[in-house]
């Protein structure tokens, strides 16, 4: 009956299933996928295990919750808090530091892997999903994840018919002719709803008849604050131009005729227009321009070069 009204239709499970390309057992995709969010500074971080866990609002932005915790772990390294964070341009902006990626607005649904992400964690040839070169497996690249809250994972989709099977993949790796013509293993799971009944005994058909609706966070999105003045960065810009130790004076024509380029004019006034193939052959021509006048300047002038792009970049949303 709410067919045609998307506004009305209520949301009872959530599967997403894919190509992750990062291990399941420890990662940031796991983790953020698991406890909702990334970062020592958004909440929590660096949860390993094959259990959920389901914190309220409040202890999830605590900063005691996130000291007790470790640090993420992918693929055998550590990953530093601060390549969690969202947006950065790598200068130590003050404004970015603390930009981490928004909390998922699932994640008070208990979101869990439906493979146990223990399997194949200390022998890939015991379990993988992809086998590119022979011998050379990697578990856990292909995985499924669903809302604990309202589903139940009963089976899993068996890797592999016979063990000579798998031992064929290891010897000659993927794609292999005629059944497996990608370099993944296809996945699968079944699932049953989650009912008020306490006993996994219960007749599907009743439990059917109740369905709980998941739990969906409203995310605000942020706006971006502009810094309050642009006069320091318009100053620091002029004096760069000026003492700038270009190698010569094609050079400093090279940058005069960037940074003077007027580009509000290859960019639509609507933002729901895309740019002509035209417009976007022009912006290609001047980040070539860009590139190559860093790549051919002199160690002492590219420093000075970047930073005058970066600052012409700066003052031009104003």
């Amino acid at each position: 009956g709410n067919s045609g009204n998307k506004k009305n239709l209520k949301l009872n499970g959530l599967i997403i299933a894919g190509d992750f390309n990062c291990e399941l057992q420890s990662s940031a995709c796991s983790t953020y996928l698991r406890i909702g969010r990334l970062g020592k500074k958004g909440g929590l971080g660096g949860v390993h295990g094959p259990s959920a866990m389901v914190m309220p609002p409040k202890i999830l932005e605590s900063e005691e919750a996130a000291e007790v915790l470790n640090p993420i772990i992918e693929f055998g390294h550590t990953i530093d808090d601060t390549c969690l964070m969202a947006n950065s341009d790598n200068d130590n902006n003050s404004n970015n530091k603390h930009n981490y990626e928004d909390p998922h607005p699932f994640r008070r649904n208990s979101m869990v892997s439906a493979y146990p992400p223990q399997l194949g964690q200390n022998n890939p040839k015991q379990h993988f999903t992809y086998c590119a070169n022979p011998y050379r497996p990697v578990a856990g690249l292909d995985q499924i994840w669903y809302s604990g809250y309202s589903l139940t994972r009963i089976a899993l989709r068996k890797m592999f018919v016979t063990s000579q099977c798998k031992q064929r993949i290891l010897q000659n790796g993927l794609p292999l002719a005629p059944n497996y013509p990608s370099d993944h293993l296809p996945i699968g799971a079944v699932f049953y709803w989650n009912g008020p009944y306490n006993t996994t005994t219960a007749k599907q058909e009743q439990r059917c008849h109740y369905r709980r609706e998941l739990m969906i966070d409203k995310i605000e999105p942020k706006v971006s604050q502009k810094p309050k003045s642009p006069i320091m960065a318009y100053a620091e810009l002029d004096m760069l131009l000026v003492t700038c130790p270009y190698d010569n004076d094609e050079q400093r024509i090279e940058l005069e005729s960037i940074i003077n380029f007027n580009i509000g004019n290859l960019i639509p006034t609507n933002p729901r227009e895309k740019p002509s193939k035209e417009q976007l052959q022009e912006l290609a021509a001047l980040r070539k321009r860009k590139t190559d006048l860093i790549l051919n300047a002199s160690e002492s002038a590219r420093i000075v070069l970047q930073r005058i792009l970066k600052l012409k970049k700066n003052v031009a949303a104003y």
